[in-house]
């Protein structure tokens, strides 16, 4: 078979032909002959379907039966089990029939079915083969990256025909980087890619050629790659002071409406602190303009998610519990029965025998910020039933943080009995922003009236979310926050839970619940609930907490 000459291109679209009427549904069709509907001189002749072994080897023996052909399988590429093809009498030279098998590894950063979404059929002499489907020019130049990124270093040529074919799509007038990138987001391949792609001389030459070179960060170069994995890691207040610039830079340059951010504090992965980004946009795709400004001010000290929104946590269904004795995590809402939240903590002040519990303010007031008719506050028990268990105030003393303006209390009318069971153990340190830090990378739990009794890892310390104008007032802002990530599966907080107190594992008060996100890294996603803390609050307001047996 070695000294078969291949056929040429013309006999293997005729037998895109043949395999088209055979296949039960429509299958995708890369490499080479995918990449002439874009790049006309790309020159192949091998057949690369996408599907599973099975039917890879069910159409070779259906196509190519015994009695007249010779069908020997190769299996030397990490891709693809290959079948080399020739007829025992006629000279039609030899098949390469290569299907990309989809249970193969380094096919697992492509969404085979997202691919098939964006595809047209294939057209040969005019006629659309509806079983033979070409992926769009980005998708099919994401497919290439990959294909690259997987080969070993010694099949050199075939590496340079797949970084080849990923200059030229890059530079045809529809391929798109902004899709291309938000793929390799959607996928969870940033790292494979920014790790993988390091080139030598000749790989460089070739995709220097490349409309992406320069366009996406993700591809850096070497020199970079050496120097950020030999950088020293930053302290704690570094880190803060990155986290502040940042602040300033998107203060004094708002990024677009589509797109607003939420700063933090963070435990880098490769150690030290750094600043997280989360980049809050429907589409779920970070922008090029915006990291690039990220990566330039931390230089590469920085984890960047998305998030789709970030919602206040009042509200949710209603729950059939206990009225009575009050206790931390109860069910609580308003006369006009518009939102849920939940009781916190139980708090008294110095010679006063009256008890109050703290929530946040958007359990509470109006959306407006604007006090309601009725300072009057329910418990909700079984079917829904109402019963006043306190009146409330919005805490506005002058001159305090912003981050006073987000909590009400409530004073427990004395008829009122209270459990305090699951409040916290022990009085807070009367802490600053500053000691948040030692938070990091602590596991933390909450009791919910939706959610019940949830734990998390505290991932980010003095969080704003920017541009949130919290109850409608400008002065009133989400900062010194705390982030609290959870899996997506089992979320940290529901609708309903704001207010909740955050207790460590030793008992020590963090902070109450205010609102929530889904955090989208790659493939990944993760629930952020962000807690505001309450500690230097509590000691500037002269009251302490109700302690559980104390």
């Amino acid at each position: 078979m070695g000294n078969t000459a291949p056929i040429e291109i013309q006999v293997a679209k005729e037998e895109l032909v043949r395999i088209n009427d055979l296949l039960p549904a429509p299958r995708l069709l890369i490499g080479g002959l995918a990449v002439q509907r874009y790049v006309v001189t790309r020159k192949s002749k091998d057949i690369d379907l996408v599907c599973d072994y099975e039917e890879a080897r069910r159409l070779a023996r259906s196509l190519y039966p015994s009695h007249e052909w010779d069908v020997v399988e190769v299996n030397d590429d990490a891709y693809r089990p290959s079948f080399h093809i020739t007829h025992h009498h006629k000279p039609v030279g030899e098949i390469l029939f290569g299907p990309k098998v989809t249970e193969r590894a380094p096919y697992s950063f492509i969404d085979w079915d997202t691919l098939m979404q964006n595809a047209t059929p294939y057209v040969f002499q005019g006629v659309p083969l509806l079983n033979i489907q070409i992926p769009c020019c980005s998708d099919l130049a994401y497919t290439k990256l990959i294909s690259f990124l997987s080969r070993s270093r010694d099949k050199v040529a075939k590496r340079l025909n797949d970084l080849e074919d990923l200059a030229d799509l890059s530079n045809h007038r529809e391929f798109s980087t902004r899709d291309l990138l938000a793929m390799i987001s959607r996928t969870g391949a940033e790292k494979y890619v920014h790790d993988g792609f390091v080139l030598d001389d000749n790989e460089e030459a070739i995709f220097s050629k490349s409309s992406i070179r320069r366009q996406a960060s993700i591809f850096s170069p070497r020199e970079q790659d050496r120097a950020l994995a030999n950088r020293s890691p930053l302290t704690l207040d570094q880190a803060r002071e990155l986290r502040n610039a940042l602040h300033q830079l998107f203060s004094d340059n708002p990024p677009s409406s589509q797109h607003k951010l939420i700063l933090g504090v963070c435990l880098l992965k490769d150690g030290g602190y750094g600043v997280r980004v989360d980049v809050i946009c429907r589409t779920l795709v970070i922008d090029e303009e915006i990291k690039q400004a990220v990566l330039k001010v931390t230089n590469g000290y920085c984890e960047i998610a998305t998030l789709s929104d970030v919602m206040l946590l009042s509200g949710g269904e209603t729950v059939s519990s206990q009225v009575l004795p009050l206790r931390i995590g109860q069910s609580i809402t308003t006369p006009d029965g518009q939102g849920y939240g939940s009781i916190g903590l139980f708090v008294r002040k110095p010679n006063d025998d009256a008890a109050y519990f703290l929530t946040c303010a958007h359990v509470l007031a109006q959306p407006d910020g604007v006090d309601p008719a009725s300072h009057d506050v329910y418990a909700v028990g079984p079917q829904d039933t109402r019963f006043k268990i306190a009146e409330w105030f919005l805490i506005r003393p002058k001159d305090l943080p912003t981050q006073d303006t987000l909590l009400a209390m409530a004073r427990v009318l004395p008829s009122i009995p209270l459990d305090l069971t699951g409040a916290p153990t022990i009085q807070p340190r009367v802490g600053s922003q500053i000691d948040s830090g030692s938070l990091l990378g602590q596991v933390v739990k909450k009791v919910g009236r939706s959610s019940g009794m949830t734990q998390g890892q505290v991932t980010a310390v003095d969080v704003e979310i920017v541009g949130f104008k919290y109850l409608g007032r400008e002065a009133a802002k989400l900062d010194g926050l705390i982030e609290v990530t959870s899996p997506a599966s089992h979320p940290f907080a529901a609708p309903g839970d704001s207010g909740s107190a955050v207790i460590s594992e030793t008992g020590e008060l963090v902070g109450l619940v205010v609102a929530s996100s889904v955090k989208q890294t790659g493939s990944k996603a993760a629930n952020a609930t962000y807690i505001v803390p309450i500690q230097s609050i509590m000691k500037r307001l002269n009251i302490e907490l109700m302690i559980d047996g104390g």
